[in-house]
């Protein structure tokens, strides 16, 4: 276990490398010079010119460049917001609270919901079958931005039960500014683990163990949780943590749609405005959220099936 704990990790530190290294060299195939990119094309005065040379070595060969924000990455000087004149360390440090909390929540809405359905699809009847199928087909095809508009116009600015605009403060205020975001952040991701649970549930249910589980006496229910549910959980947890970590880039869309001061529209804004030192410094996090996250599911995955050790190691 520790030599294939290992070996992903290496694999995945490798991964961000090279991710880092193409997310860097956006900012030398950018149109313009370096230089302009990271100022958005704005008029600079000679102090503000020589300023960013220095802090960025631009003076410098490219892959100077690159080692050198490489090392000031890791060591958390993520560069300058040239729009909003502060650090972009500061400005995603008060602002990664309030994404963390509606990924959490979505993801929390994606799980319970996910498997319900998809337990209670595989072991009902035709009808309710089709029924999830149709529901799961809609809610795959619809983009998240549609739920924000819809859950705006019905339950927020319609029935008053929810707030239009914010994150709010304090725990219980929190949940309720959140609570429409992540509905919308999840649904999508709960269609598509509701169908990964139900064909895994029904596919392990007609095995061999499960018959002979049910000739020994055991009741369905006992069948499904004690001996069904462990196997057909292996490529959930699989689907499960990639859908969690693409939460992370969907926020973009949800935060600037429910007016939420977090990463998401921190991101978009950053590109609407042309900020590239903050666009770079988000879009490695997300990187890293999704490699750690990839990580974090195949050791999960060795845990629930150690059988499959030497695929996923190949």
């Amino acid at each position: 276990m520790l030599r294939f704990a290992l070996t992903r990790l290496v694999s995945t530190v490798l991964t961000l490398l090279a991710s880092s290294f193409l997310i860097f060299g956006a900012l030398a195939l950018a149109p313009g010079s370096p230089l302009a990119a990271l100022s958005g094309n704005r008029p600079l005065t000679p102090e503000q010119v020589a300023a960013l040379e220095e802090r960025y070595h631009l003076n410098d060969p490219f892959f100077v460049r690159y080692v050198q924000w490489v090392s000031d990455f890791v060591r958390g000087d993520w560069g300058i917001s040239i729009v909003q004149n502060d650090t972009v360390a500061n400005l995603i440090g008060a602002r990664i609270g309030t994404t963390v909390t509606l990924v959490l929540y979505a993801t929390i809405l994606l799980l319970i919901i996910g498997l319900t359905v998809g337990m209670l699809a595989a072991v009902s009847g035709p009808r309710v079958q089709a029924g999830v199928t149709a529901a799961t087909t809609i809610a795959l095809a619809t983009p998240p931005f549609f739920y924000a508009l819809v859950f705006v116009s019905i339950f927020a600015v319609g029935l008053g039960w929810f707030p239009v605009f914010g994150a709010g403060e304090g725990v219980l205020d929190r949940i309720w500014h959140l609570t429409l975001p992540a509905f919308a952040l999840a649904l999508s991701g709960c269609a598509l683990i509701s169908r990964i649970v139900r064909n895994s549930v029904t596919e392990e249910l007609g095995k061999e163990y499960a018959d002979v589980a049910r000739a020994r006496g055991f009741r369905e229910s006992r069948v499904l949780g004690r001996h069904v549910l462990r196997n057909a959980l292996v490529p959930t947890v699989t689907i499960a943590g990639l859908t969690v970590a693409a939460l992370f880039a969907d926020t973009a869309v949800i935060e600037t749609a429910f007016g939420i001061n977090g990463i998401g529209q921190l991101l978009a804004s950053s590109v609407l405005a042309k900020d590239f030192a903050v666009v770079q410094a988000i879009t490695l996090l997300i990187v890293f959220v999704f490699l750690a996250t990839n990580l974090i599911v195949d050791l999960l995955y060795r845990v629930l099936d150690p059988r499959m050790s030497k695929a996923v190691v190949a």
